[in-house]
């Protein structure tokens, strides 16, 4: 393990991310309050047999829920899965984008523990399906060219930065890997 962790891409314009005829789920990773490292994001996946579809609907520093739920509401979502990051008041958070958006999502904490992000990384690495992200994502395209193996105590370890969008694909992708027959 070296370099990149996620290597095989492409980039689709938001027209044919939108035309795809496969459920979406949003998946968020909130950052750290009065954090310019550490944004706040909300990231639509679609999943098909081969490929991960990624487009970017909020990415900010330091945002307010009511941004977020504003940004939301210029989206067409029905009954969307949303999963989420549970650290950072996650669940106070959802509850304050629901209540604003005035959006139907289905709320799922994201899955995460002791060994998740290794486990994650590698799962979707098994899965062997390419990444495919809008061409408006810029923060996900930055952050993929940035997000890369390093020495941590004698270990391979993902870095610790440009990870954010990143980190949504792996809440959702254990969400859907666990869920299939929901998106069937």
């Amino acid at each position: 393990m070296s370099g990149l962790i996620y290597k095989n891409y492409d980039i689709i314009n938001d027209a044919d991310y939108d035309a795809l005829l496969v459920p979406e789920i949003l998946g968020a990773d909130w950052g750290q309050v009065l954090s310019t490292a550490d944004p706040d994001c909300v990231v639509g996946f679609k999943i098909t047999d081969s490929a991960i579809y990624m487009k970017e609907y909020y990415y900010a520093n330091d945002g307010k829920d009511s941004d977020i739920a504003n940004a939301l509401k210029a989206v067409n979502f029905k009954n969307n899965y949303f999963v989420y990051e549970t650290a950072t008041a996650g669940e106070v958070r959802v509850k304050n984008i629901y209540n604003e958006s005035g959006l139907k999502f289905r709320f799922i904490p994201a899955t995460k523990g002791k060994g998740s992000i290794i486990i994650g990384i590698r799962n979707i690495d098994n899965l062997n399906r390419k990444l495919i992200i809008t061409e408006t994502s810029k923060n996900i395209q930055y952050e993929r060219a940035n997000y890369k193996w390093v020495v941590n105590n004698g270990m391979m370890m993902p870095s610790d930065k440009f990870n954010h969008t990143l980190d949504t694909l792996r809440y959702v992708f254990d969400f859907w890997s666990n869920n299939q027959r929901l998106f069937a």
